[in-house]
């Protein structure tokens, strides 16, 4: 049974730790000398959301997941060797609050198994 959690707490470390790692910074943009030379629409700022959104897409994509359109919905899948088995593979799909709940999950779930080791260990 501790061997089921070690490899568990292992694969959720290994899929948590790009999301926990500090962001790139941001490119600097010098402003413009001239704000009259600017459109006003230069000046508008985007949704809220939109960047976050961004984010958290790049973020998965760099963790492999691929998009793919199922039933009029964007969601991002990602094939992975089955435990156990180097030949068989098993795809994930999710669209993108589905994965970033899977990954809070894991990420307490091992939270929550260290916690457990250490308990046991004093």
């Amino acid at each position: 049974m501790r061997f089921v959690f070690g490899m568990l707490a292992c694969l959720g470390v290994g899929a948590a730790m790009p999301a926990l790692a500090d962001p790139p910074p941001a490119p600097s943009t010098a402003p413009a000398a001239s704000s009259a030379a600017a459109p006003s629409s230069a000046t508008t700022p985007a949704p809220a959301e939109k960047p976050a959104e961004d984010a958290d897409v790049r973020h998965f994509l760099a963790e492999g997941f691929k998009p793919e359109t199922r039933g009029g919905e964007e969601v991002y899948c990602r094939k992975e060797h089955a435990i156990g088995s180097r030949i068989n593979t098993v795809k994930h799909c999710g669209t993108i609050k589905e994965l970033k709940l899977m990954e809070q999950q894991t990420r307490k779930g091992v939270e929550e198994s260290q916690r457990q080791q250490t308990m046991g260990a004093h």
